[in-house]
């Protein structure tokens, strides 16, 4: 997925979701990996900062909107155009940028060959429903498999401790929110009213739907983490 910042306060195709998702199953289980053919996540805001707390900041796009990705290689599902404003609000030498979305997604997908303590492999979907909570504060389904292929609602519960967050990002899980913050591999010195340059905002979410056997013909799925880079327009 790849995101383009155009010329100043434009509409553009916003071609990148964060698929954004944190939690893992504590099982000792060999895991399968798939991409979703779904993935849907509501994107609230985009901030320049000049820190990793966003001490000070320009605000970029606090446009709510729900962006969606159609994967298995293929292109977006979907393509809306999202409001930025490149004008630099405030002065200062900005090192960061945060992206703010919902704590909840929609994922939809199917993992085959998945190892059942019965015997065997076997197909594991997503459900139509919610996620809930699997111990040690994990999010995921569990079911019989297959399980009727649906929309999963996914609710981000915390960054599992194991989990080694890519270098230059970080995660932080809200209520209702989650930020990722991404320390850019440049600073940009600007005065209010200058125009920041064009960047490209890139996120992965192939084999981002996890699958395993939890019991006999049991199905247990949950979403792993993307991957973020921000780099210079080439």
């Amino acid at each position: 997925m790849h995101i383009k910042i155009p010329a100043e306060k434009i509409a553009y195709h916003f071609v990148a979701i964060i698929a954004l998702m944190l939690a893992s199953m504590s099982y000792a289980s060999a895991q399968v990996q798939a991409t979703p053919m779904q993935y849907d996540v509501e994107v609230q805001s985009i901030l320049l900062c000049t820190d990793a707390n966003c001490g000070t900041s320009t605000t970029l796009s606090n446009t709510t909107a729900t962006f969606a990705l159609a994967s298995g290689g293929g292109p977006l599902a979907t393509q809306q155009p999202y409001t930025i404003n490149r004008i630099v609000q405030a002065t200062g030498n900005y090192t960061h940028m945060r992206l703010t979305v919902t704590n909840s997604i929609k994922v939809t997908g199917s993992v085959t060959n998945v190892a059942n303590p019965a015997g065997g492999t076997m197909t594991c979907n997503t459900v139509a429903g919610g996620v809930i909570d699997l111990g040690a504060g994990d999010n995921g389904q569990s079911h019989a498999t297959p399980g009727a292929l649906g929309i999963m609602n996914y609710v981000v519960s915390r960054v599992p401790p194991a989990f080694v967050v890519p270098a230059n990002l970080t995660i932080n899980v809200q209520p209702a929110t989650l930020t990722l913050t991404y320390q850019l591999p440049f600073s940009l010195n600007a005065t209010a009213g200058d125009v920041i340059p064009e960047v490209d905002i890139k996120f992965k979410v192939t084999d981002s739907l996890n699958a395993l056997g939890v019991g006999a013909s049991t199905c247990g799925l949950y979403i792993s983490p993307p991957t973020l880079r921000i780099t210079p327009k080439a």
